[in-house]
């Protein structure tokens, strides 16, 4: 093990050679990490790209505004249409009771479906610089600081990296930055999983994250009057969790990804994961989608102080949440951030809220609509990455491309990932499985691809290898693959919380960004993908063996009914409307 160097000395030592060194003696990071100065990847970069933290401050950052009167590509305007088509149908549609139906959509207003006026700041990639770089923009927050995420563990190194940026923001409004508006915000909505579904956990699990905050406010002696301070949970069982990993400041920046806020992303060891920085447009966007779930809360905590003693008060909720906003958020200030005279790139947001229904496949929402629409307009190329592949939907739709349009898949996957979860009751099984159920599936009713070795080189899938080994990585510890990541013949790009498989597609809350420029594309290919995808291995898939309960004929039994609802394997073809 390499000798250490003191924090003090290396820190004077960096401070004095111009360098920017966050304070993490109060996050109590490990040194290797911590002292590591995030630096772009190459300054020929249209952004900066960052894999470590200690990320300069925000005013340093370099950021691509797109050209001017920028218009949607077709691909990407086939996206939009289809989100912007379902969310009218689904306006003009009587809503149904009963437990099998519904839709999913979280976002209804369609004139911020899509957007332009919108930037792209860095993309990062570990934990490291994924959190330093959401410190960063919540150091500029002037009147409100919200996060949705999927876990979130309060004695993780995340955690601790922004309660540590917040406290410097904040030490700061009675001195040299006094906030601008009446009161400051805080909005915390956090995932937490129950074996029996009990709803009591919310407010214990709510109660536990909001204690540091708590004592946050009573270290600077600040009025939970101005520094408004709430934090609700969502419990569940198996199914319909919040999955959105998103951080939003003022409505003006937005920080998105797969990241979670817990232990398996300490910064020693982090997971194999990615973020990204938006703003303008996208991230009012964003906040009203965040809304749309933080009305419907069902219980939530505060922070209160009587008689000058600071206290942890939760209540359940009665009703939706009114949420009386500052009017300077309710859109970005587009001078402040730099977009008063530039900045044009097209997003599309991509969200749903959750279901937990165990036997409903429903593609009823946007997230889905948009992702299969994408697919389907594909002319040429994909490139996909997720923790789990395993929807029928997208396993049909690979199949597709290839028989019909030539489409080459390039997939990367790891192997073994989330096998309890991924194999449990209606789980649709592992990223081998699907591998072979797409080998199986080309074999049927001779769809012309097995036996067509040109067909046969257009799907490429492979499976991760850690940074230094040569073997595939199993397994969902500390420093597993979580990437989310998928491009479009090289137009469009999709990024955020939503995976690939069943459960994103069908049951959980997400929140993922279509952005619509082959530059960021091209420069986040080469960035999060490619190095990633040509260190994998082949997953030779044209050599697996066909599963028995996949040979030639589609499963009995409840276990395999999804197969038959959507003819999988019979015609490639299945019924896509609702």
């Amino acid at each position: 093990m390499q000798k250490q160097i003191p924090l003090f000395i290396t820190s004077v030592c960096l401070l004095l050679a111009g360098f920017y060194v966050s304070p993490t003696k109060a996050l109590n990071l490990p040194v290797n990490q911590s002292l590591n100065t995030a630096k772009s990847a190459s300054a020929n970069q249209v952004i900066d790209t960052f894999r470590t933290g200690n990320l300069p401050p925000m005013s340093h950052w370099k950021w691509y505004y797109g050209k001017p009167d920028c218009e949607l590509t077709p691909l990407a305007e086939t996206i939009h249409d289809a989100v912007d088509k379902f969310v009218t149908k689904r306006k003009m549609r009587k809503k149904k009771k009963g437990w099998f139906t519904g839709d999913q959509t979280r976002f209804l207003r369609q004139d911020l479906i899509t957007t332009k006026r919108n930037a792209v700041g860095p993309a990062m990639m570990d934990s490291p610089g994924i959190f330093s770089a959401l410190g960063r923009i919540i150091e500029e927050a002037d009147y409100e600081f919200d996060l949705l995420t999927f876990s979130m563990e309060h004695d993780s190194d995340p955690y601790k990296e922004i309660l540590n940026a917040l406290k410097k923001r904040l030490s700061l409004i009675y001195s040299t930055r006094p906030l601008p508006g009446k009161v400051f915000r805080i909005r915390i909505f956090a995932n937490a999983i129950s074996p029996f579904n009990i709803k009591g956990d919310e407010r214990t699990i709510a109660k536990k994250l909001i204690t540091p905050y708590m004592n946050l406010l009573k270290e600077l002696n600040l009025d939970p009057k101005v520094v408004q301070i709430e934090v609700a949970t969502h419990v569940h069982g198996a199914r319909g969790a919040i999955h959105d990993k998103l951080g939003i400041v003022d409505g003006s920046y937005l920080h998105i990804g797969g990241a979670n806020i817990q232990n398996k992303n300490n910064y020693d060891n982090p997971e194999r994961d990615s973020a990204y920085i938006l703003k303008g447009d996208i991230a009012t966007q964003t906040m009203e989608s965040f809304d749309t779930l933080w009305r419907k809360r069902r219980s939530y905590c505060k922070v209160t102080r009587e008689n000058g003693k600071y206290l942890a008060v939760c209540e359940l909720q009665k009703g939706d949440v009114v949420i009386d906003r500052d009017i300077n958020i309710l859109k970005p200030q587009y001078e402040k951030i730099g977009l008063a005279d530039k900045g044009c790139i097209p997003m599309t947001i991509l969200s749903k809220r959750k279901k937990g229904f165990l036997d409903k496949q429903s593609i009823i929402n946007s997230y889905s609509q948009g992702l299969l629409a994408g697919m389907g307009a594909a002319k040429s190329h994909l490139k996909m990455t997720s923790p789990n592949l395993n929807s029928p939907h997208i396993l049909t739709e690979i199949l597709k491309g290839i028989k019909d349009r030539n489409i080459r898949y390039d997939i990367l996957l790891p192997y073994k990932r989330n096998l309890t979860q991924v194999n449990n009751v209606r789980g649709f099984g592992s990223n081998e499985l699907s591998l072979q159920r797409l080998r199986a599936c080309s074999m049927r009713n001779n769809h012309g691809i097995f036996d067509n070795p040109e067909k046969r080189e257009l799907l490429n899938p492979r499976w991760w290898v850690k940074v230094g080994e040569e073997k595939r990585d199993s397994g969902n510890g500390p420093g597993c693959y979580h990437i989310k990541y998928s491009s479009i013949d090289n137009e469009v790009a999709i990024i955020g919380s939503g995976n690939l498989d069943g459960q994103a597609m069908y049951h959980s809350s997400e929140t993922s960004i279509v952005v619509n420029d082959p530059v960021i594309v091209k420069t986040w290919d080469s960035f999060i993908f490619t190095p990633e995808y040509e260190r994998a291995v082949d997953a030779k898939v044209w050599q697996m063996e066909t599963p028995k309960r996949w040979s030639w004929r589609s499963p009995k039994g409840w276990f395999g009914r999804y197969t038959n609802h959507f003819n999988f394997c019979k015609n490639l073809e299945y019924n896509n409307k609702y």
